[in-house]
């Protein structure tokens, strides 16, 4: 596959991730941290990603920013069903399950662009 589509569906995956945080999230507080790291990802990792040589602190950056998203999207959906009795199917279609596998697809795909320029299958 061709790394430059790659990227750029890297880019517009984390691109609109930041336009969701911004939507959903006001910019206070502990959603801070979610606007810039979507901030980080969507133009730094990017950027590192472009070039062989820092492939590989844009694939670490990125690992370190989808386990922090992961942890924070899931706590934020524990908290908001805190005394509540969820379902099995509020759990999947309530959460932030959709949020969180953007989030890993994200990382794929920065794993796939590294292994494109290191020849890895």
């Amino acid at each position: 596959m061709n790394r430059r589509i790659l990227i750029s569906a890297m880019f517009f995956l984390a691109l609109g991730g930041l336009l969701l945080h911004y939507r959903i999230h006001p910019f206070t507080g502990i959603y801070r941290i979610a606007t810039i790291a979507s901030l980080i990802d969507a133009f730094l990792i990017t950027a590192l990603l472009c070039a062989r040589k820092s492939a590989i602190y844009g694939l670490l950056l990125k690992g370190m920013l989808t386990i922090l998203g992961v942890v924070l999207m899931w706590d934020f959906s524990i908290d908001s069903f805190a005394g509540k009795h969820p379902s099995f199917s509020d759990w999947i279609f309530k959460s932030t399950l959709a949020d969180i596998l953007i989030a890993l697809a994200g990382f794929l795909i920065a794993k796939a662009i590294y292994d494109l320029y290191h020849k890895v299958n």
